[in-house]
């Protein structure tokens, strides 16, 4: 399982059933999660086994380096559902098992990679694995203090607040109705009301925000509760020792995150701040 839109299957495997491709046209292009562009040299139609069920489903071929990439048209097509708590997918009655595998951050501070295994899930002509590798980069607090992809992973999965809202993002890109968030927290609704900014990847909720005057774009992590504190102790504090006023940290702060109440948080933040009413006595 993969946060990929489409499906993808490995152009070598493709060859072997090349008299079945489909060819699309020679200028198709998709880009990957890295930013990476990739030449579609066509589509197929598969056999797709998942646990004890078959499913027909149309694949692009794609020069990838895993086996193959299931995307979230067939997740949604055949109405799966992905548990990220109890690292399962469900389909019917039956339940699949994922596991996620983390590589430990070099000395260097090089990328962590992280991997998704489906186990079950093969393809009919050819067995193989779902599995993909997925490069994430480190958000980066300070150079001593870096958060790994599984920990913002489960801070958001444990958040009462951005749970309901993940989740839905993982069903279906559709915003859900009122009625389906009615019971949830103010919070959680206003997090509702920002649907079409929120997007997911590698598993992670984020804020897609412009500037005013709509010239600059930026990625704001949706920032678990747990983690506030830390990030406006980051991002109020001087490296020379002053700290830095309720706008400057404010927009300190949106250059790379978002949470429900961001401003109240910042204001009270400064306002309580000892090391700031120290200096003004």
């Amino acid at each position: 399982w993969t946060q990929a839109r489409i499906s993808l299957l490995r152009a070598d495997l493709a060859q072997k059933v090349k008299e079945r491709l489909i060819y699309t046209a020679p200028n198709l292009t998709l880009k990957t999660a890295t930013g990476v562009k990739t030449k579609i040299q066509g589509k197929l139609d598969v056999s797709i086994e998942c646990g004890s069920r078959k499913f027909q489903h149309r694949v692009y071929i794609a020069d990838i380096t895993d086996s193959c990439f299931l995307g979230l048209d067939f997740l949604q097509n055949f109405k799966f559902t992905v548990d990220l708590e109890k690292n399962e997918i469900r389909t019917g009655s039956e339940k699949i098992s994922f596991s996620t595998q983390h590589l430990k951050r070099t000395s260097d501070g090089k990328n962590v990679q992280s991997r998704r295994l489906c186990e079950p899930c093969s393809n009919v002509e050819k067995k193989f694995r779902t599995e993909t590798d997925i490069s994430v980069e480190a958000l980066t607090m300070t150079t001593e203090n870096r958060w790994s992809l599984s920990e913002i992973q489960k801070a958001q999965l444990e958040d009462p607040d951005i749970r309901p809202i993940l989740k839905m993002k993982l069903i279906s890109a559709d915003r859900p109705s009122w009625q389906e968030i009615a019971h949830e927290s103010l919070a959680t609704k206003r997090y509702w009301a920002l649907w079409n900014s929120l997007y997911l990847k590698d598993g992670v909720l984020y804020r897609k925000w412009k500037s005013n005057d709509g010239g600059v774009y930026r990625r704001q992590l949706i920032l678990p509760n747990c983690r506030i504190q830390e990030v406006l102790r980051e991002t109020h504090d001087n490296t020379s020792g002053r700290h830095f006023g309720v706008m400057k940290t404010l927009r300190k702060t949106r250059e790379r995150f978002y949470w429900d109440r961001l401003r109240a948080d910042v204001e009270k933040w400064c306002r309580e701040c000892q090391a700031c009413g120290a200096q003004k006595e």
